[in-house]
């Protein structure tokens, strides 16, 4: 009997605000290299980027638009938009992660609730990566959790290395 193919893992990453407004705008050419592979690797079904609920509450205005003389309404359309993509996975913030949130940013001293929430979201669902631009999230990075929690800017090498592996009757195999 020839062995059964699983479906491909398919990876996910956890984004904050600012790389969200990045690939909603699209106006910083070098940031945006960054989240445009991850965003055609989400396109065809291979990486989900989960956000927390805060996040949402976060990117409430598309400054670099506006500056442009881009409506709020059309801002807002865009916003709502981009959060209903198949591989957008919204979390709510619940007590398990507001309790979390609430220990990490005593021990590792993050001062923004935002920030706090996010972390903790990640190390909740088990997403080993979060991409921001943040330099104070930045410096947390392999600081966190167990196994640590990688937090750095955009990039497909630091999803895990999961675009790369398969699930082959419970076992993982390289292509």
């Amino acid at each position: 009997m020839a062995a059964k193919k699983a479906k491909p893992k398919v990876a996910r990453v956890l984004w904050d605000a600012c790389v969200i407004l990045e690939a909603i705008q699209g106006q910083d050419k070098s940031r945006y290299a960054l989240i445009k592979p991850l965003l055609q690797r989400a396109e065809a079904g291979q990486l989900l980027i989960v956000v927390s609920e805060t996040t949402r509450g976060e990117v409430s205005h598309l400054g670099d638009l506006r500056d442009q003389g881009v409506d709020v309404a059309k801002q807002e359309a865009l916003i709502a938009d981009w959060f209903e993509n198949p591989y957008i996975v919204r979390r709510q913030v619940h007590k398990g992660i507001s309790d979390l949130g609430a220990k990490i940013g005593a021990q590792h001293g993050i001062k923004r609730v935002g920030d706090r929430f996010i972390v903790a979201t990640a190390l909740f669902d088990g997403i080993d990566t979060i991409h921001t631009f943040d330099g104070d999230l930045l410096k947390l990075n392999g600081k966190i959790g167990t196994p640590p929690l990688r937090i750095t800017e955009p990039g497909e090498d630091d999803i895990g290395g999961l675009f790369a592996q398969e699930q082959i009757d419970g076992e993982e195999a390289q292509d």
